[in-house]
């Protein structure tokens, strides 16, 4: 059999697994704020708006900014040091 398309290889392209555990989204998750030099771990939700990739999840990083309504978070993966911007719907704090 001869298949002309390719399967498209989107932004949630074989990670949907990692969403599937429905949790649904609070008032305090919107609401919630960040100040500059807090430590925060990226974890999954279903909603793709403001979500940094998923090859983060479960990753913990400082807040070194702010842009607009979300926040940018400096992480190191391996040796490279990366920054990434979510929204605080994506991110919860980290107790030291």
């Amino acid at each position: 059999m001869i298949y002309l398309v390719k399967n498209s290889r989107g932004f949630l392209s074989g990670n949907t697994k990692k969403l599937r555990r429905k949790k649904k989204k609070t008032i305090y998750d919107v609401i919630k704020t960040f100040n500059v030099g807090d430590r925060v771990r990226i974890i999954a939700k279903a909603e793709k708006n403001g979500a940094p990739h998923l090859r983060y999840q479960g990753k913990v990083g400082k807040v070194v900014g702010i842009r607009g309504r979300a926040y940018v978070i400096a992480i190191s993966d391996g040796k490279a040091k990366k920054e990434l911007t979510a929204t605080a719907l994506h991110l919860s704090a980290v107790s030291i």
